[in-house]
């Protein structure tokens, strides 16, 4: 275990408090009780490695050492998209809006 800085999740949302355990360090009855699911892992490349090229090796691995299942595999680019996607969809559709003329200066 270690302490890391404020993380936000979502960008909506402030930081909230949260605990980065490992699954080998939680006992097997709790284990049990979360169904061996994970809510993410986190993977940091060089900057020379495209993060997606790994992608099929950590997959593997995963289900070769801890039997997890990989899914929603994703890069922080895009999963920073996917959290603001609702928003600039909604600014998307007010720029497509004809402005009043009631509101400009003559």
């Amino acid at each position: 275990m270690g302490v890391v800085g404020d993380v936000r999740e979502r960008l909506e949302f402030g930081a909230t408090p949260i605990i980065y355990e490992s699954p080998y360090e939680i006992p097997d009855r709790a284990m049990a009780l979360m169904n061996r699911a994970l809510d993410a892992i986190l993977i940091r490349t060089v900057p020379e490695v495209a993060p997606m090229t790994v992608s099929e090796v950590v997959k593997q691995t995963l289900i070769t050492i801890a039997n997890v299942p990989v899914t929603n595999v994703r890069t922080m680019e895009q999963a920073s998209l996917d959290s603001t996607a609702r928003q600039n969809f909604d600014l998307l559709l007010l720029s497509l809006l004809p402005r009043s003329r009631s509101c400009l200066p003559r």
